[in-house]
């Protein structure tokens, strides 16, 4: 039986995403999900004495079509967890392009050479060095997160609900290789799905999102104005 006082957030989650009811361990039909979640968050308000907000999303990784249920924060394993898991199911069989540790790892080795992430030194594990989000990464959605216990202190990088579609979007960019060898994707088809898009460019999008309707029309004639002056009134459409 689930545990509500001793289990966390992350553990609630992770089994409603597999349909698992946390309290009873058995299965439940996707219809039945805002009913389950509902009922989860309300005993885990009562045993706890805390409300508890229950937002799954679901992004999609560009040209596979895979969709990722990403939450509100999440930390490296699971995410990449998820992610091979979903695409072991969409391709029918395990893949070593695509295993939890592969993607872990060239996550980490982007965030790395984007200035996002440094290795550190552990400050609580002696001789272990561990991720930490540098300046720049704490902008764009990274936390440096330490939990206490009474006899230990421990340090968790987690990954905002923006930093884990950010992955997604950039997920062909990074794995181009591995997604045409397993997908046999056309490399000239491949490169033109893959959105070329910086953090900074990112950071507009999310801006502009909130923006109110007036903000958005004011930001979008004026843009037009400045393009339509730099290419002499032949705005490029996208598609």
């Amino acid at each position: 039986m689930f545990d509500f006082s001793y289990s966390s957030i992350d553990e609630m989650i992770e089994l409603l995403a597999r349909n698992i009811n946390p309290f009873s361990g058995l299965k439940f039909k996707a219809r039945e999900e805002k009913q389950v979640t509902e009922m989860m968050s309300i005993i885990y308000a009562a045993v706890n004495d805390e409300e508890l907000y229950f937002d799954p999303v679901t992004a999609f990784i560009p040209t596979l079509d895979i969709g990722i249920i990403i939450k509100k924060s999440t930390s490296i394993q699971p995410f990449a967890k998820k992610i091979a898991g979903a695409i072991a199911h969409a391709l029918k069989k395990y893949s070593e392009y695509f295993s939890q540790d592969i993607i872990q790892f060239s996550f980490c080795r982007f965030l790395v050479e984007n200035g996002l992430i440094e290795l550190r030194d552990n400050p609580y594990i002696e001789n272990q060095q561990s991720y930490f989000a540098t300046t720049l990464g704490e902008n764009c959605g990274l936390q440096n997160k330490t939990t206490k216990t009474k006899k230990t202190k421990r340090h968790t990088l987690l990954y905002s609900a923006y930093m884990q579609v950010y992955l997604l979007r950039k997920f062909p960019d990074i794995f181009l290789p591995a997604i045409k060898a397993e997908f046999k994707k056309n490399h000239e088809t491949l490169e033109n799905y893959i959105e070329p898009l910086t953090v900074e460019e990112q950071e507009l999008i999310v801006s502009y999102r909130c923006l109110d309707e007036n903000g958005k029309k004011y930001l979008s004639d004026t843009m037009a104005s400045l393009f339509n002056g730099f290419t002499g009134g032949k705005q490029k459409k996208i598609s």
